[in-house]
């Protein structure tokens, strides 16, 4: 099962320069304990700098990873417990659902969401580097400096090119590896499903059709 990108779920998010995420309010179950030294984000603003530099988008995707798949089989429970004690088989298919519908796709659709933007502004950038990289040679924009007014200038120019593009190198790696991750967990995850609620359920088709009916 490979991590699939959904671009007909998310259209709005690849032509703006920001968006802002919210973890849902049951993420944090109270009685669930985390391992975290730091307190968890709540809110995520998602910029161009911030998919580079991604530390923050990190520790958002860390919160809701470790909110959702990472303790599914708590999650199943706790759900399940609710529905008559999970002692009926119809309790307890309506307490999957409930918990795939309330919890496990919207925070699946919003990692999407994540990695989604961030590969659009990957895009963006590739094409404004190449594009200004072809104007420059065509028109010559690197000028011919007098080294003794400023021995610098031609070097700095060309510095500033190779570290976008390497910026642009950088995203690209981590886009690929949280779609790698996303595979994994998302694997992980519905083989736990069948295990625990419907071994005859398509989760992945179901949050496909989900995410078509959210947007």
């Amino acid at each position: 099962m490979r991590y699939t990108k959904q671009t007909k779920a998310h259209p709005r998010h690849m032509s703006t320069d920001k968006i802002t995420l919210r973890t849902p309010d049951v993420l944090l179950d109270p009685n669930l304990e985390f391992s975290t030294e730091e307190p968890p984000i709540r809110e995520l603003v998602l910029t161009r700098k911030r998919c580079i530099d991604s530390s923050i988008v990190d520790s958002f995707l860390k919160l809701l990873r470790n909110g959702s798949d990472d303790i599914l089989r708590q999650k199943l429970s706790s759900y399940s417990q609710a529905q008559d004690n999970g002692r009926a088989n119809s309790s307890k298919k309506t307490s999957c659902e409930q918990y795939l519908k309330k919890e496990l796709y919207p925070n699946w659709q919003t990692r999407d969401q994540i990695i989604s933007f961030c590969e659009g502004q990957s895009e963006q950038l590739k094409h404004e580097l190449d594009a200004g990289t072809s104007k420059s040679i065509r028109s010559n924009v690197i000028p011919e400096i007098d080294p003794r007014l400023d021995p610098y200038s031609a070097r700095r120019i060309i510095y500033d090119r190779e570290a976008a593009y390497k910026d642009w190198k950088r995203l690209n790696s981590w886009i690929e590896n949280n779609k790698k991750v996303e595979s994994i967990l998302r694997n992980s995850s519905a083989k736990t499903l069948k295990q625990n609620c419907d071994q005859n359920a398509d989760y992945m088709a179901q949050f496909f059709s989900f995410i078509n009916k959210t947007t």
